[in-house]
């Protein structure tokens, strides 16, 4: 391998050892002379955006000039962000895989990554808890004026599939469709999946400049995803279809990230907590549940509501009010009568 370019991440760790010798031509595109200089025998791309005139050069450019140029079949669907319609899926990304291999004369290579992939994806897919209630999500990709999200043709759905994640932008055909901050704000995922990008391309490129721009943003601030702090990041390369891919499904599966982070809510949305509690537990009349809160909910009827059905199914509930600062009973009182009224007990 002579050159590299068109980075949104840093190398996986497994390979930075074999990828430190290897010329990096461009963070982004390298110009054609740039590329022609390192006289090689086969050029490759990821997305179809590189082999045009914007990008690097057509694949026919490269034709006329006798060199090989690979692009993934898949992405020969894509012009300009719009696909003809057809959804990505798994055996895309590994026949990709395998035609790499192929060229390279390693097919053997190329099947034993693809086995390994399917594994970690299957176990990842059958870890997670994909029947313990719908959760939506938005995933940004790119750019705090206009956010870049995924939209539900792409590497992205094909994994909220798997999982039962609703893309709340997947009736688009775009792989990632450029929005606004308020049609985003309306659509109100339970969990942002935020792209964490090493590259220098285009605003709030790193997890941390998205995090602090949906602070600052007087429409996304005031979202319930971000007021609870309900962000899973991945690394943003992860987002597009590669052998990254099943990296995202892990992190999307992961229950600390995503059920906990986010069908349990925050500290004043306690009914998602109380109802995903309900459902977990499966001997009622053995279980005591014990909330720790202060009982200032967000909507206290619902709250309330959510504990009588926890009670008509058998399961004794008790609160644990919570102290000020000062060691001092601080909660609730007209949440705590009701509670008392409905014969739970709340110590302060």
């Amino acid at each position: 391998m002579v050159g590299t370019a068109a980075w949104s991440d840093q190398v996986l760790d497994e390979y930075a050892d074999a990828n430190s010798s290897i010329e990096q031509l461009a963070m982004n595109y390298p110009s054609l002379e740039t590329v022609l200089d390192k006289n090689p025998d086969l050029v490759t791309a990821a997305f179809e955006y590189t082999f045009t005139d914007e990008g690097v050069a057509p694949q026919s450019k490269f034709a006329e000039l006798g060199i090989p140029a690979y692009l993934p079949e898949y992405e020969c669907t894509i012009v300009n962000n719009n696909t003809t319609g057809r959804h990505l899926t798994m055996d895309d990304i590994h026949q990709e895989i395998r035609d790499l291999a192929a060229i390279h004369g390693v097919p053997d290579k190329g099947n034993e990554l693809v086995d390994s992939l399917r594994g970690r994806l299957d176990a990842a897919v059958s870890g997670a808890n994909v029947d313990g209630g719908e959760v939506s999500a938005a995933l940004w990709f790119a750019n705090s004026e206009s956010p870049y999200v995924a939209g539900g043709t792409g590497a992205s759905q094909m994994i909220s599939n798997d999982l039962k994640v609703r893309n709340v932008y997947s009736d688009d055909a775009k792989e990632w469709p450029q929005v606004s901050w308020e049609d985003l704000a309306a659509k109100s995922p339970d969990v942002l999946v935020i792209g964490d990008l090493t590259r220098k391309s285009q605003t709030a490129e790193t997890a941390q400049a998205k995090i602090d721009y949906l602070r600052s943003n007087p429409v996304t601030a005031q979202m319930d995803a971000v007021r609870n702090k309900r962000y899973v990041i991945v690394p943003g390369s992860s987002l597009d279809p590669s052998m990254r891919t099943v990296d995202l499904t892990e992190a999307l599966a992961d229950p600390v990230d995503v059920i906990f982070g986010a069908q349990l809510g925050g500290g004043t949305d306690t009914s998602p907590a109380l109802e995903y509690c309900r459902r977990t537990i499966t001997r009622p009349s053995a279980a005591v549940l014990l909330l720790i809160s202060d009982l200032y909910d967000s909507d206290p009827k619902r709250m309330l509501e959510h504990i009588a059905r926890i009670q008509a199914d058998g399961i004794q509930v008790v609160v644990l009010l919570t102290l000020s600062d000062d060691g001092l009973p601080s909660y609730n009182h007209e949440v705590a009568a009701s509670l008392g009224a409905m014969g739970v007990p709340a110590f302060g």
